[in-house]
């Protein structure tokens, strides 16, 4: 062959390899199918979101709820006095006092020590709270009551033989009175037990917590205001009567929220006034149309007579002063010694019977 025909069969040879590679380079993407280029990414990214969706779901289902706005209400209710509550977290049970909590959390929070804590405790963190419940209050006034007399007669025992008994005796009262108060108090503190708010709810948490923010109240819009005067007056340990179209029921609310009434607790004498003693979950306030509340009846009795006591003391003590032609105290001591010497027994008699006399007051009537 001649060599000039090698050449052009060599140079053809050549020609067609690299076309044959070239349609290779070029087939490259079209032979991979759709699992490449951008036809890949769109169906890898649904794939490994499909993926994901379980595990989110089983994490979400797993986070604490929170309260339900209704017994949100009961809690800002609660906690109007700031009490000390056992609350346990993630961490374990801490003792603290909340200045406020709203739909994200409690806010505000203090040690006993005093401490003021930066931040909030989210819900999704909180398995359980517990109302720190103690005697101080009621030791405390039976302290006051009973150093303040026995001040006030002390008082008037050191001043009667130089005519300053009046004067002593409200000194004493108030002196031993403020000591009694403070020391019942703190031995009534020593007294302490608990009562549940909130236990955690992660079966009808179905979505992760999204941490926005959100209002402190859970006031609800349009809220009629005679409901929520009435959720202001019923307190859980509070007995009340309501009836409606569920019927009746007699007894108590742990929760008394915008909602309706939660958390229902029969009154053990219920039966036996023909209540019905099988309480609902819950009573909407579009199913009741009344709820009635024992009256502070001994609270009127004691405030009424020991008004009235008060002033006829008053009164004598004016018209011993005045009839006394060398008396030692003016006119305004003499009444206010009588008021204080025969207001207490106005107050002891109007309360003990105002106990006696029991009485049904309407909170909340449909209008």
């Amino acid at each position: 062959m001649p060599s000039s025909s090698r050449k052009h069969a060599a140079v053809l040879s050549t020609a067609m390899s690299a076309r044959t590679i070239a349609g290779r380079v070029r087939s490259t993407p079209d032979s991979c199918g759709p699992w490449c280029g951008a036809k890949t990414g769109s169906l890898i990214f649904p794939l490994l979101a499909l993926l994901a969706m379980p595990f989110d779901s089983a994490v979400a289902s797993e986070s604490p709820a929170g309260p339900s706005p209704n017994a949100l209400f009961q809690f800002q209710k609660d906690n109007s006095n700031h009490p000390w509550l056992h609350i346990t977290a993630d961490s374990g049970m801490v003792e603290r006092m909340v200045l406020r909590l709203d739909s994200i959390g409690l806010h505000g929070m203090s040690t006993p020590d005093g401490t003021q804590l930066p931040g909030s405790m989210t819900w999704s963190r909180i398995q359980r709270i517990d109302e720190v419940v103690t005697r101080a209050a009621p030791l405390g006034t039976v302290g006051a009551v009973t150093l303040g007399l026995m001040g006030a007669g002390l008082g008037n025992a050191l001043g009667a033989p130089t005519d300053q008994g009046g004067r002593l005796a409200l000194g004493g009262a108030v002196l031993f009175g403020g000591v009694g108060h403070f020391l019942g108090g703190k031995y009534g503190s020593r007294f302490r037990s608990e009562r549940n708010w909130y236990v955690a709810d992660t079966v009808r948490h179905t979505e992760p917590v999204v941490h926005a923010e959100a209002p402190v109240t859970t006031r609800v819009p349009g809220a009629d205001p005679a409901i929520l005067r009435a959720c202001s007056r019923i307190d859980r340990n509070e007995l009340f009567r309501a009836s409606g179209s569920f019927g009746t029921f007699r007894g108590y609310a742990g929760i008394a929220g915008p909602e309706g009434l939660e958390s229902l607790r029969a009154d053990p004498h219920g039966q036996r006034r023909g209540a019905d003693t099988m309480p609902p979950r819950l009573i909407s306030w579009d199913q009741i149309d009344r709820i009635e509340m024992r009256g502070g009846s001994a609270m009127r009795g004691a405030v009424g007579l020991g008004v009235s006591f008060g002033i006829v003391g008053a009164l004598l003590g004016m018209l011993v002063v005045a009839g006394t032609q060398d008396a030692n105290a003016s006119v305004a001591e003499g009444a206010l010694v009588g008021a204080l010497y025969v207001a207490p027994v106005g107050i002891v008699i109007g309360g003990v019977g105002g106990l006696a006399v029991r009485r049904w007051v309407t909170v909340y009537r449909r209008s």
